[in-house]
């Protein structure tokens, strides 16, 4: 079983020594030190505009595992959604399966969640969104629906009201462009 105070180590073999330490509760409010996406000198140039899908979470944490992290674990906030990427792999190692399998199975299931399956997306969709003193935003490109979306609010929206309205939006947009 998982606690706040559950070090990434415990569950994971494959993290560098920096990572291992990292707790749930530090991966879980962005106040691990781990980076956010950046460039690099690769194609494609933004590491952020990568389509890379990875079979495993232990593959795709080759994109963060070894760098050094920001600032001392907390004492300082950065969102990273690398955070998510390392706590789903805990979440694996405490539940012995797959991530996807395990939300599938503990959370959508038994919450009555019947539309919601993990799995394979067939529309490419690319989102970045982020955040700076006093606003949030939120972009949003369907490039198969030719769909764009654009949203930013200030700092007293909640970040996940942001992405229900810019999903939301774009539901709306590609449902009206199907009625022509």
């Amino acid at each position: 079983m998982l606690s706040l105070n559950t070090q990434a180590g415990e569950y994971l073999s494959y993290v560098s020594d920096e990572l291992s330490k990292l707790t749930v509760q530090e991966l879980a409010s962005h106040t691990s030190g781990i980076r956010n996406y950046s460039t690099c000198m690769c194609l494609p140039i933004w590491e952020f505009y990568s389509n890379d899908e990875y079979k495993t979470v232990e593959a795709s944490m080759s994109m963060f595992n070894n760098d050094a992290l920001l600032f001392e674990p907390s004492t300082d906030f950065s969102y990273s959604p690398y955070n998510y990427t390392l706590l789903s792999g805990v979440m694996e190692g405490a539940a012995k399966k797959d991530f996807l399998s395990f939300m599938q199975d503990e959370v959508f299931e038994p919450i009555g969640l019947r539309q919601t399956i993990p799995g394979h997306r067939e529309v490419r969709m690319y989102h970045h969104g982020g955040s700076a003193a006093g606003a949030i935003a939120m972009l949003i490109l369907l490039p198969e629906y030719n769909v764009s979306v654009a949203v930013t609010t200030n700092r007293s929206g909640q970040s996940s009201e942001l992405f229900s309205v810019a999903y939301r939006m774009a539901e709306l947009l590609i449902l009206e462009r199907d009625k022509h």
